[in-house]
């Protein structure tokens, strides 16, 4: 195992204990070592909080090693037609005014603008309470 770094105690601190690397600290023995392979989650926790301080070394294992990824063949692709798509629109019934009436005020509006209301709800939207924006829309 290759040591790391080394840890110690921060001046005000009485100990420490993690229990992921089995580190205790104390006043008498403030400094402990960081070995390859442990986890070090609580470590740097205490590091940031500035409990601990980073004697020597390093958290982060050396990255001497250069490693090559392996190469991988290009396989050719088949050139496929492109194919035009074409969306079926349905017919949409006209709906009723009970219907109408449980739509939100945008959906009402919307429903105006393309004309796919009947004359009874045009009529019941300029006698009704309905929003501004809908009645609006039922006069154009």
């Amino acid at each position: 195992m290759q040591i790391l770094g080394r840890v110690r105690l921060s001046p005000g601190q009485a100990g420490f204990y993690d229990t992921l690397t089995n580190i205790y600290l104390t006043i008498p023995s403030p400094e402990g070592v960081i070995v390859e392979g442990m986890n070090l989650t609580n470590i740097k926790r205490s590091l940031r909080s500035k409990r601990l301080i980073l004697v020597s070394g390093s958290l982060e294992p050396s990255t001497d090693v250069i490693v090559k990824a392996p190469v991988e063949e290009v396989k050719e692709v088949e050139e496929v037609e492109e194919v035009e798509e074409v969306e079926e629109v349905e017919e949409v019934e006209e709906i009723t005014l009970e219907q109408f009436n449980e739509l939100t005020w945008r959906q009402q509006k919307e429903i105006i603008e393309k004309e796919k209301v009947s004359e009874e709800i045009l009529a019941a939207v300029l006698e009704g309470e309905y929003s501004n924006s809908v009645k609006k829309a039922a006069i154009k």
